[in-house]
């Protein structure tokens, strides 16, 4: 990422047709390795082939083997097999790339949605400038891609995540830990400050990565996010996570930040004790200070413990929520907090 925040223009697609990037595939596929052979096969210029293939190695669809040597990668293989610009294998290659990612994540943070004016003024705000042909480009492809895919629909003029039309788990798991996952403005100081606080803490974080593997490897720690999500998902929120944080949303234009933590009886107070740590901190990492915390664990607090989900309810102002036979269970208190 660069230093100022802007995605680079080497991550950002620069083909508008989704349905030619399949045929692009197809192309390659059938032995037309070089942009020069894939432009025969899709009736393209070699420049828009160009565009076509570099779009399909940014989804990781296409391999470049050699300086004009192309050749599909397993993803892209079944990608072409699904044949549709809204399945499950391309909506995932599209959720992977950080242009896309950061597009989506800014439009779930508008409960009202965003107009085309909105989106097009943060793409160019959050992306590495370049002449204004190339930005065209940029701004129909992004557009256009997640609209053809089903990602986004719009609804009165306005653009919003189309999370019933996702063919795949919607959450974005986002790779890059400087990535703000609750931006509320949509300005680009708001990616320059989390930018900041991660090269503060790159030692830290790098901890929380390594504990969140090792806690992400357990089954229950799973069962908890998945349950979590599907929730936040019934509400029609978009999910988010990255290395560290195990799920963040927007809900109802609020940011929330979620850490799962399994418990036993024996180690329910120290696990309660390290996630309301983790989640003050992971706050702070992601310049949220108006987020709302959410811990949740793999089931209820012992009775000699109780008090402490009264603590963090009326004393800190964190739900306190865990697993009850698939369903999320918490106090009156807790569930208000958030909205759940």
């Amino acid at each position: 990422m660069a230093v100022d925040g802007r995605i680079p223009t080497d991550e950002i697609p620069q083909a508008d047709k989704l349905e030619v990037v399949l045929e692009t595939l197809r192309a390659v596929s059938l032995g037309a390795t070089s942009y020069q052979q894939i432009a025969v096969r899709i009736g393209k210029v070699e420049r828009q082939a160009r565009y076509y293939r570099n779009a399909a190695e940014i989804l990781g669809l296409l391999s470049r083997e050699a300086k004009n040597v192309s050749t599909l990668t397993e993803v892209g293989a079944t990608a072409l097999s699904a044949n549709a610009t809204d399945s499950a294998v391309l909506q995932a290659a599209i959720l992977s790339a950080r242009i896309f990612q950061r597009v989506l994540i800014f439009v779930a943070s508008k409960p009202n949605g965003v107009s085309h004016p909105e989106l097009v003024a943060f793409l160019e705000l959050v992306s590495e400038p370049t002449e204004a042909s190339m930005m065209t480009r940029r701004k129909s492809t992004v557009v256009s891609w997640l609209r053809d895919s089903k990602l986004i629909r719009e609804d009165d003029g306005k653009f919003v995540v189309a999370i019933s039309s996702f063919n795949v788990p919607a959450i974005i798991s986002v790779s890059t830990p400087s990535e703000p996952l609750l931006p509320t403005k949509g300005e680009l100081k708001e990616y320059q400050d989390v930018i900041k606080s991660f090269g503060l803490a790159k030692k830290v974080i790098a901890s929380f990565v390594d504990a969140a593997s090792l806690e992400r490897a357990q089954n229950a720690h799973q069962r908890l996010v998945n349950l979590v999500a599907a929730r936040v998902r019934e509400l029609n929120v978009l999910p988010t996570s990255n290395g560290y944080i195990d799920l963040a949303a927007n809900i109802d234009g609020v940011p929330t930040i979620f850490e799962m933590k399994s418990n036993n009886p024996k180690n329910s107070k120290s696990q309660l004790r390290k996630g309301v740590s983790q989640l003050y901190e992971y706050r702070y990492l992601q310049n949220a200070p108006e987020a709302k915390l959410v811990l949740v664990l793999e089931g209820p607090l012992p009775s000699k413990h109780q008090w402490m989900g009264a603590y963090l309810e009326a004393d800190r102002g964190i739900a306190l929520l865990w697993d009850g036979n698939d369903e999320l269970n918490g106090s009156a208190e807790s569930k208000a907090l958030i909205g759940l």
